[in-house]
């Protein structure tokens, strides 16, 4: 199993990319997730990202942000941001990084709109099978994650709609978000019945309500259950601890989640 750490945007802005890849390092994981979000788009460069990163004996991860709008109704607004989307997936591609997440945000937070969300998701399965081609045909794995806001693609019964209409894709499961919004026997179901297309996993706690992206063990999330199903489908590929904490804490969710491995 090999474990990573999320690019901190705010210690990356305050000072700078090196000091946030040698924290990974540091802290003792073995790759480092690259989000690649504002405000620091465009100011990257790819082949300078994974000399820094590699430079440290670390491997990589892509991840765009989570607000890219593949959903929306209005067709130049979804044709806007796949072109983001594939500009993001052509500089994860000069990191010559393997896998590269996007997220099924969609806005149907308001209940007015609940009787339409099959559209929603049906914009958001175009989206991906164009996006999911595009990658594939320059040697990429688009992985898809469950989002944890109420203006996502929440529940796992419509996450797996949309992923089923896939042909390439993988899954990211955000194991935070599915407990902020699907209940343990759901979760753990979709883990069983997936094993063979889960490719990645993002790990953090709350309180089974809200996405608060907390150090593990400091939440309601009954880890060992998790782990369990982990087992029993022969998990042993990627976790980012996506936690936004102290060096401290964060050491000790990683070393919580190893000993549950043993």
């Amino acid at each position: 199993m090999l474990y990573g750490l999320p690019t901190d945007l705010i210690l990356a802005q305050q000072k700078g990319l090196k000091e946030v890849i040698e924290r990974v390092k540091r802290l003792g994981f073995d790759f480092v997730e690259v989000y690649l979000e504002p405000p620091f788009d465009g100011q990257w460069k790819a082949k300078d990202v994974k000399s820094l990163i590699e430079s440290y004996g670390l491997k990589a991860l892509g991840h765009f942000t989570w607000y890219a709008d593949l959903s929306s109704w209005y067709r130049e607004v979804r044709e806007a941001w796949i072109k983001v989307c594939k500009n993001a997936i052509n500089f994860f591609n000069e990191m010559e990084i393997e896998c590269v997440t996007l997220h099924t945000n969609a806005f149907i937070k308001y209940p007015y709109l609940e009787p339409v969300k099959d559209k929603f998701i049906t914009n958001l399965v175009d989206s991906f099978k164009e996006l999911e081609k595009y990658a594939k045909n320059i040697g990429i794995i688009l992985l898809i994650e469950n989002t944890g806001e109420k203006y996502g693609v929440t529940k796992l019964s419509d996450f797996t709609k949309l992923i089923s209409e896939l042909e390439f894709a993988k899954i990211n499961l955000d194991i935070g978000h599915a407990f902020a919004n699907n209940s343990k026997k759901e979760i753990l179901k979709f883990i069983e019945n997936n094993g063979t297309r889960i490719y990645h996993f993002h790990f953090h706690d709350n309180d089974l309500k809200n996405d608060l992206h907390l150090p593990l063990s400091e939440g309601k999330i009954p880890w060992q259950d998790v782990i369990k199903s982990l087992k029993r489908i022969k998990y042993d590929k990627t976790i980012t601890l996506e936690i936004f904490t102290t060096d401290d804490k964060i050491v000790k969710s990683l070393e919580f989640v190893k000993s549950l491995f043993v």
